[in-house]
């Protein structure tokens, strides 16, 4: 099959990779992200309904910048239950990348996914949050020898809700 412009515009599809998920609700998402920030993967995701042979595309996504490398998700909305959607990932940045092609690949139940975000952040070394679960209020400890501390709070949707530079004045 050809590449397809997907919001970005023209592409190639010399590397496709074949899947298929069966519906387990009406919303999901698919998601990719490259194994390595520094390789040239563009990831492009597209959907179909139907059979091999008579394939109908149902929607499609990429990251937007085949520059800036990343990942890249797809919601989708309005499958029926209990059927089998087919779909392709291939990078749309001219071919395979050399350095590293690998990428990994999940389908979830629901819209968005936040592929990459950590529940403490890059490192657990760096710090913690408790109590987890929360009604709302925590703490957050780090490192006993830090002088100031970055935090950032982001949402289920990925969007940054809160972002502080705290001063580090009871040792962690």
């Amino acid at each position: 099959m050809l590449g397809i412009d997907c919001g970005f515009g023209p592409n190639v599809a010399n590397d496709d990779v074949w899947y298929a998920f069966t519906a387990t609700q009406s919303d999901m998402t698919l998601g990719v992200q490259p194994a390595s920030a520094s390789a040239l993967f563009f990831p492009l995701i597209q959907v179909f309904t139907g059979t091999c042979g008579s394939l109908v595309p149902l929607g499609c996504a990429d990251n937007g910048d085949p520059l800036a490398g990343g990942n890249t998700e797809l919601a989708l909305s309005g499958l029926s239950i209990g059927t089998e959607y087919r779909f392709r990932v291939y990078n749309a940045w001219f071919g395979t990348p050399l350095d590293d092609a690998g990428y990994d690949l999940c389908v979830v139940e629901g819209t968005g996914i936040n592929l990459g975000v950590d529940a403490l952040g890059a490192s657990a070394s760096a710090g913690s949050v408790f109590p987890n679960p929360t009604n709302g209020d925590f703490n957050v400890g780090v490192d006993p020898r830090s002088t100031t501390a970055t935090i950032t709070v982001i949402d289920a949707t990925g969007r940054t809700v809160l972002l502080r530079n705290k001063r580090n004045t009871t040792s962690g």
